[in-house]
């Protein structure tokens, strides 16, 4: 009898704590979607960007603030898409950010081999089928649960959500009518 109640406040614990940090991680998110917009308004002012005087616009000094909202917005795609190819995506986009700052011929060589170590990974290790399994997967989870007419949690409602802008929900619905 203890054993089951033990078990069943655990459950009901881990679920808790995977909602919560789920919440965290949108909430992070948009602290950094607020924090990047607030940048890149500073961005236009602080480089005068319309003004019609590009003397005073300092390129290199640019070119990295500009780059750290593309790794920003890369790193909350991460944190919401949940997929090994948005992992890489952000290790490309910082990669390449620190190859096109970097003056040095060692710090240009480690870019060059880093990025080609990524695009092995993409092609020989990355298995995209095996990604959009595991989206179906999850989908047919979802579907099962419609169907059974179960309410549908917020975190599932997210995740078809988030599916449905990555195409595979089209797909699923052709081919499982």
């Amino acid at each position: 009898m203890k054993k089951e109640y033990y078990i069943e406040i655990s459950k009901k614990l881990s679920k808790l704590v995977l909602h919560a940090s789920t919440a965290f991680e949108w909430i992070i998110s948009l602290i950094i979607l607020l924090a990047i917009g607030i940048e890149l308004i500073d961005l236009v002012i602080s480089y005068q960007i319309f003004n019609a005087d590009f003397s005073t616009v300092r390129l290199n000094d640019m070119l990295s603030d500009i780059l750290n909202l593309v790794v920003g917005l890369e790193f909350i795609k991460m944190i919401t898409v949940r997929s090994h190819g948005a992992v890489l995506e952000v290790l490309m986009f910082a990669t390449a950010r620190q190859l096109i700052l970097d003056h040095s011929m060692q710090g240009h060589l480690l870019g060059v081999i880093a990025i080609a170590g990524l695009f092995a990974i993409w092609r020989f290790l990355y298995d995209q089928n095996e990604e959009r399994a595991h989206l179906e997967r999850i989908l047919e989870k979802i579907r099962t649960k419609e169907k059974q007419n179960q309410p549908l949690s917020t975190d599932e409602m997210n995740t078809m959500e988030v599916i449905e802008k990555a195409g595979v929900w089209k797909e699923y619905s052709q081919h499982h009518r």
